[in-house]
């Protein structure tokens, strides 16, 4: 609530947990919540930091929950603005498009609350968040002038248009941008880095996979950090493949093979989430199968070849390529070309068969009579010809209106 301080949250925190001790809200059991309260009840500081600012996703859902953390509400010193890790199917699908975007939904709305705080805030903003709470932080740190630190926790990367648009930026303010990751994280290792400094921390082993991402798996009972450690190999190996998509991979197919590991990923037992699964493995794996082949020379000379033919069949394979309506795009532009280029050449024909005529009525003598059949023979078919110049030239021409009004007619949809 606007206006509670952290003592009071973490009040509300004990309450819950002791009401709902089977809830494990971020994955995170009672005796975890709790091992986090007793950490910032230690902290008198902490305690008396109050909360303002709160957003909570709006109707758009392109906006997560966010909150400022201030020392002093009247004449704050301390600014701390907290972001939220992924709250529903739009964030994580989100988190996907920031791999080949400059800048996504979440994260432009993520930068238009930094820059509505109040001007008593600062310029000396403090952002942290995890997962895409962590890499909306970095966002901030380079698209707006008021952050000076960021403190990421399994943030995600960058596309490549990002980096590239905001290159002098980042390399300005990478040193402020340090990204605290677990070893065996799946998050952090999706898309370009920015962090000047990327931390990895050792977890220890989870039964579960996907409580390596889990908020509080960076700290030990005490709150503080586990060890450093190395990042694990077969994140490592993720990682080089998904940097290979971005780099290398053709739109559509590109945004089709991340959104489709995203997919995979995606927490949820649903319907549309199983039914999401498995149009992920038939699309992120046939191209993955693909690369490995081409990469690896699996068969040797015909490597390359049978990568080719697994990249297409994928490609006509996927459910994705149904809705995929670039497969069915008109070059409006060159058809119209085409139709007047159609156009003038029928002109010429029927102007050339004009000329025989003329010339075969000037005809005399003895040659005229074996002549005659033989222009007459030629001027029919340039007019035949002319007459399918006319007919194409309208087909192209029907073709483009058609396409214009079903184009219009699906923007109106939209």
């Amino acid at each position: 609530v606007e206006g509670d301080s952290v003592a009071q949250i973490l009040d509300k925190i004990t309450y819950q947990v002791n009401e709902n001790p089977e809830l494990k809200p971020a994955d995170m059991s009672a005796d975890e919540w709790m091992d986090i309260v007793s950490a910032i009840q230690s902290n008198d500081k902490l305690l008396n930091y109050k909360v303002t600012n709160i957003n909570t996703p709006s109707k758009d859902m392109n906006t997560g929950t966010v909150a400022c953390f201030v020392d002093d509400v009247n004449h704050p010193s301390d600014v701390n603005v907290v972001f939220k890790g992924t709250q529903n199917g739009y964030e994580w699908d989100d988190n996907g498009e920031g791999a080949y975007l400059i800048d996504s939904d979440c994260q432009k709305a993520a930068a238009d609350y930094i820059n509505r705080l109040p001007e008593s805030y600062g310029d000396h903003i403090t952002v942290t968040g995890h997962s895409k709470g962590g890499n909306k932080a970095q966002y901030v740190t380079v698209t707006t002038d008021r952050v000076a630190r960021c403190v990421s926790e399994d943030g995600q990367g960058f596309s490549n248009e990002f980096c590239e648009r905001y290159a002098d930026v980042i390399e300005e303010r990478k040193g402020r941008i340090r990204n605290y990751c677990a070893e065996n994280d799946f998050v952090n290792v999706i898309a370009t880095s920015i962090a000047g400094e990327v931390i990895y921390i050792e977890t220890g082993m989870q039964l579960n996979p996907l409580h390596y991402h889990k908020p509080n798996i960076l700290l030990n009972e005490n709150g503080d950090f586990n060890e450093r450690g190395n990042q694990a190999g077969w994140t490592k190996g993720l990682h080089n493949y998904l940097q290979h998509v971005i780099d290398t991979m053709p739109e559509p197919q590109r945004s089709y093979v991340i959104d489709g590991v995203m997919g995979l990923l995606e927490k949820g037992e649903s319907e549309e989430s199983v039914y999401n699964r498995l149009c992920s493995v038939l699309t992120a794996g046939g191209y993955w199968l693909a690369w490995m082949i081409e990469r690896d020379d699996w068969f040797g000379e015909a490597s390359e070849y049978l990568a080719g033919f697994i990249r297409e069949a994928t490609k006509l394979l996927s459910p994705a390529t149904y809705y995929d309506l670039t497969y069915f795009s008109v070059d409006v532009g060159g058809l119209s070309v085409s139709e007047g280029n159609l156009q003038r050449h029928q002109k010429l024909l029927e102007s050339a068969a004009e000329d025989i005529g003329t010339i075969k009525r000037g005809l005399k003598g003895i040659s005229y009579g074996a002549v005659r059949a033989s222009m007459d023979v030629l001027k029919f078919q340039l007019q035949q010809r002319a007459k399918a110049c006319g007919k194409v030239s309208k087909a192209i021409e029907r073709v483009c209106r058609d396409y214009q009004q079903n184009e219009q007619h699906v923007e109106g949809l939209f």
